[in-house]
């Protein structure tokens, strides 16, 4: 089984794509699939993303050639066509976004949060596809809102459950990822309270309120 790996940039596990099959249009495609609902896209959603400028017959050759060079790199069943769609084969090939959203759906948030290595596909840029773009950025914010949510609730489970350092490591992820809002640094600083690094709590206090100083004079 290959892994897509889509938070915090673009990886692939047990593989390593070249030639054709690296160039930044497949690379997209995979980016595509491994993020779509149930992993599948139909052809047209995949040409306005990655060849909007093209003509349909343009936009339909460019799209097959992708696929026949992920195939060739990745295993001729790697992608399947299902219809007028394009689907990864999940007895293949799954990313983790999809475990990440399977996650969330099972109430596993300690697993979700685990797998969540940062925006999803930071760095990754294609030139010439502003539609892609925007799709991504949808899907980015979608991803980071799921995330904070977990880890919030995370958190208040193991404060609930006397997991006091538990407890502090998502508050201190979660405050990491929003640094100007005072509310999590106020929970943050209640679970180190709690936690018995009073200390901690007050130094807490004194950053964030130097990052607002600094944010907002």
């Amino acid at each position: 089984m290959m892994r897509l790996r889509f938070f915090g940039g673009f990886r692939l596990e047990s593989r390593e794509l070249t030639g054709r099959a690296a160039q930044r249009k497949r690379l997209a495609l995979l980016a595509a699939l491994g993020t779509a609902p149930g992993q599948t896209l139909s052809r047209d959603k995949l040409i306005s993303l990655l060849w909007p400028e093209s003509s349909t017959d343009r936009g339909r050759h460019l799209l097959a050639s992708s696929i026949y060079d992920l195939r060739q790199a990745l295993g001729e069943d790697a992608l399947h066509s299902v219809g007028d769609d394009i689907v990864l084969n999940p007895t293949r090939i799954d990313s983790d976004v999809t475990a990440f959203e399977a996650a969330l759906r099972s109430g596993d948030r300690e697993s979700a949060v685990a797998l969540y290595a940062g925006p999803l596909l930071d760095g990754f840029f294609v030139t010439g596809a502003a539609e892609f773009e925007e799709w991504v950025e949808e899907k980015r914010s979608r991803l980071a809102r799921q995330y904070l949510k977990a880890l919030e609730s995370l958190a208040r489970e193991r404060e609930a459950a006397g997991d006091r350092r538990g407890a502090v490591e998502c508050w201190r992820r979660r405050a990491e990822a929003e640094p100007l809002s005072s509310s999590v640094t106020l929970s943050l600083m209640r679970a180190l309270e709690a936690a018995g690094d009073r200390a901690g709590a007050l130094r807490q206090a004194e950053a964030n309120a130097a990052l607002l100083r600094a944010e907002f004079g």
